[in-house]
Order: structure tokens, then sequence, then C-alpha cells
């Protein structure tokens, strides 16, 4: 499959083409994803809390896109996360965690949509 790299992730041509669509995340998917990881990173079960400011979704053709803050309650820096970021394949996909730290740095996220999202673009390495 031909593909072209946008921030350090291999996406399809046709996504690369597409528009870039930025959608409201509603807290309850703030909930969900926080839940997912829990289950891949949190597995001591400590309080944590999923920051709404800053929070980004958003899709390119049929792949969705998240960044969260993630941190926990009981840290005395409180949010100190880069940013975890969660991508899913078409409306009825599964989200997994793409990247668990410094989505907000440099996002595993393709250019077009950190543009529409008015977030920096860093070429990652």
């Amino acid at each position: 499959m031909l593909g072209v790299v946008l921030c350090g992730t291999t996406v399809p041509v046709a996504e690369a083409a597409e528009r870039a669509r930025v959608l409201h995340m509603s807290a309850a998917l703030r909930h969900r994803l926080g839940r997912i990881f829990d289950r891949d990173f949190n597995p001591h079960g400590f309080r944590h809390r999923v920051d709404a400011r800053g929070a980004k979704y958003g899709r390119i053709a049929q792949n969705y896109y998240a960044i969260v803050a993630i941190y926990y309650r009981d840290s005395p820096v409180q949010n100190t996360d880069a940013g975890t970021v969660f991508v899913k394949h078409g409306r009825k996909g599964i989200w997994r965690i793409r990247q668990s730290d410094g989505g907000f740095d440099c996002a595993v996220v393709p250019a077009a949509l950190l543009v529409a999202w008015k977030m920096p673009y860093a070429r990652c390495v």
C-alpha cells in the first residue's frame, strides 16, 4: 500500500488527500478514552483525570484521532502529561493508544489535522 509520511505517521495516499474534520469531544468520549488508558497503562488503578482543556478530536477519511491530557489526581504537580494520542478506524472501530506521551508536542497525527486543530506542527523524528 502506498503511503505518505505526515508528522512521523505513514497514512494512505487517499487519506492524505482527504480534508481534516474537527469533531466535538464529549465528556462521554473523554471518559471512554480514560478507561482505555487505565486498561493499558494503569494496572494499579490510580485515580486519574482526563483534562477537558486542550482535548482534540477529529478525523481524516475513515481514521479518527483524539488527543487528551491524562494525569493522576493525587499528583502534586497535577498535569504533566504531554498528551496521549488515540486512533480508531471507522465510526464503529476500536480506540487504541497510538502514543502514550508527547501528543501535544510531537503527535503521530496527520499534519492536516494538526493544522485544523490549530496545534503546532513539529517534524517528528
